[in-house]
């Protein structure tokens, strides 16, 4: 059962934050924080959640829509920078943006490069590891085929498939552009304080999901995060570094089991848990217990200095450390994939990865890196849909 802990920020760095934490079995409290200095408050409960996600507000992203996206990601990232500093008329390095493909469409989101740095800061400094940094109107997108509205006495969330926007009560009508020709014959989902929609709804079918207050606020967007990732802001110079750093170190102490694993003929090792840091003292225990059991004769060694003795002596154990690396390589400049389960079979020097992604795009350009690196790749077995995303497991061993 995923347990998440979400902060609605504010515009300011003064300015409260709602935040909430929610399971699979609904909202389990919520509460405000003064300003972002009080993010440190929140340090103690990271080691009761699985994932921590901050939402910007809207209002301070640009979002615009690529009907036909290049094929790779390089092109598609020039693309979106061309089309951003002509739409923005600023010079792009003072923007942080980040692009994501949704089924044969794709869209950009920007916000200005001083804001995501500052929330970082005051997310560092707090000592809290934020894992989704994304906008309230981008979390919405592509979770419903319905016109999603989400409004109080002040402001109007709206997404609409892959476009999202937020904007002041008074200027929805002004700024919402083609809006009402997008929604066509679609049913508007209302969630806010009032259903006195604007005139720009007047002519839809509109489900009222009833008042917007600070629970329901946090179920709503629990509920969404688990139709579709939503986009994170927290890539290229802002990806979330340690994540590599301790994903690395657990590769390490894997390495040891398979090495032992290769010595005493045992076929596989589950690797759980590649994204999750907080993983990292399980798998250390574990790699400590296995070990022992395995090598008593090297009860009290150092685990990693006695499986880097055994690599030395040679032999195609080393190959899991090869692989480990080039996959880590593959995966840095992917967001869309998630690695969800990693088996080493060391008679055969061979993994198999079971993988998710949103788009079949993503998994063939992850593919294809691996190809580049060295690495020969095959599908074992179909993938299928779950919860609106791909998923399937790939056999990879070096070429």
């Amino acid at each position: 059962m995923t347990r998440n802990l979400l902060l609605f920020l504010g515009e300011r760095s003064d300015a409260a934050i709602h935040w909430g934490v929610v399971d699979g079995e609904g909202v389990e409290e919520t509460g405000y924080l003064f300003n972002a200095e009080a993010l440190e408050t929140l340090s103690p409960r990271q080691s009761d959640v699985d994932r921590i996600i901050a939402y910007l507000p809207a209002e301070q992203s640009t979002l615009i829509s690529v009907l036909a996206p290049p094929k790779t990601s390089s092109k598609f990232i020039a693309a979106a920078a061309f089309m951003l500093e002509d739409e923005l008329s600023e010079p792009i390095e003072n923007i942080h943006f980040v692009t994501h493909k949704t089924g044969d469409s794709g869209l950009a989101i920007a916000v200005r490069d001083n804001i995501v740095s500052a929330w970082r800061d005051a997310f560092a400094e707090a000592g809290v590891e934020l894992d989704i940094l994304t906008t309230d109107a981008a979390a919405l997108i592509d979770i419903s085929d319905d016109c999603i509205v989400i409004r109080n006495s002040a402001r109007t969330i709206v997404a609409n498939g892959a476009n999202a926007f937020a904007c002041d009560n008074d200027l929805l009508d002004i700024v919402s552009g083609d809006l009402a020709g997008n929604l066509s014959d679609k049913r508007v989902q209302c969630l806010g304080e009032d259903n006195d929609l604007p005139d720009i709804f007047a002519d839809q079918e509109t489900d009222w999901l009833g008042p917007l207050d600070d629970a329901r606020r946090v179920e709503f967007y629990a509920q969404a995060l688990d139709v579709a990732a939503p986009v994170n802001l927290l890539q290229g110079a802002y990806r979330k570094k340690m994540q590599w750093r301790v994903g690395l170190s657990q590769w390490r102490g894997a390495a040891l089991i398979a090495a032992g694993l290769a010595a005493i003929s045992f076929a596989t090792v589950a690797l759980d848990a590649w994204r999750s840091d907080r993983a990292s003292a399980r798998w250390t225990s574990l790699a400590q217990q296995l070990h022992a059991s395995s090598f008593p004769e090297a009860s009290g060694v150092d685990p990693v200095a006695h499986a880097r003795g055994m690599l030395s002596a040679g032999g195609d154990s080393g190959s899991f450390l090869i692989l480990s690396a080039r996959f880590t390589e593959a995966l840095a400049d992917n967001d869309e994939i998630q690695i969800d389960r990693i088996g080493y079979d060391s008679a055969q020097g061979r993994f198999s990865v079971s993988v998710r992604s949103q788009t079949d795009a993503a998994i063939e350009a992850f593919r294809e890196e691996l190809t580049r690196l060295g690495v020969t790749v095959r599908d074992n077995g179909g993938y299928r849909q779950s919860r609106g995303q791909r998923v399937g497991e790939l056999l990879a061993e070096l070429s």
